[in-house]
């Protein structure tokens, strides 16, 4: 937890193949002690827990390294955010939209579909870290009347700019464009990996997760 006064306690084992381990010794320390011990090249000395005050043998440090391990908080407070692309399955093994079975069906009581219950579930918690709260989001499989099956198009129909104002945006989106496209297939998910590189790749994505 950062504490290098927090007690840390090691137990050395007389290893046993029936699993019975004997112990053999331990010793209470700290982070801080260890380094101190290191830089001294001085052993740490393992008392007998069966017999106070006895040692029993000792552990010699080689070397001591503390890993910082930034936590989430830490990323954000550096000026990380968090972004997030969605891209829908409009392929026809969703099932027919006017279906109550189909996982683009939209219930007349105005119930989230299954799609939109996963947006909402990762987007309600991300959209609060990203500056404009405006996220990419495509469909995959389906089909605009006169043209062939879309692999990535954008669910606002906009290919120049396919940004979405935070999840409710992405959610009126997406049922709009169910008006427009139909499902259909087969299912790649190439093309909309590839949209998602391409939008990580600029200099200025590296602040951007």
């Amino acid at each position: 937890n950062g504490d290098p006064y927090r007690p840390l306690r090691f137990t050395v084992y007389d290893y046993e193949a029936s699993g019975s381990h004997r112990v053999i010794g331990q010793v209470d320390t700290t982070a801080a002690k260890l380094r101190e011990l290191c830089d001294s090249k001085t052993p740490l000395v393992l008392a007998n827990p069966s017999k106070p005050g006895e040692a029993c043998g000792s552990l010699a440090i080689r070397s001591f390294n503390v890993e910082i391990r930034p936590t989430f908080l830490d990323y954000i407070t550096a000026g990380i955010e968090i972004s997030f692309m969605v891209a829908i399955d409009f392929t026809g093994s969703n099932g027919d939209p006017k279906t109550p079975t189909s996982l683009h069906y939209m219930a007349p009581n105005g119930a989230l579909t299954p799609y939109e219950e996963a947006i909402h579930g990762v987007g309600r918690v991300i959209e609060f870290y990203d500056s404009d709260r405006t996220f990419p989001a495509f469909g995959f499989g389906g089909v605009r009347h006169g043209e062939g099956t879309s692999h990535c198009f954008p669910i606002n129909l906009n290919p120049q700019d396919p940004q979405c104002p935070g999840v409710a945006g992405i959610c009126s989106a997406y049922r709009h464009s169910l008006s427009v496209y139909g499902l259909s297939g087969p299912t790649l998910f190439a093309p909309v990996i590839k949209a998602a590189s391409a939008a990580a790749s600029p200099p200025t994505a590296h602040l951007r997760y």
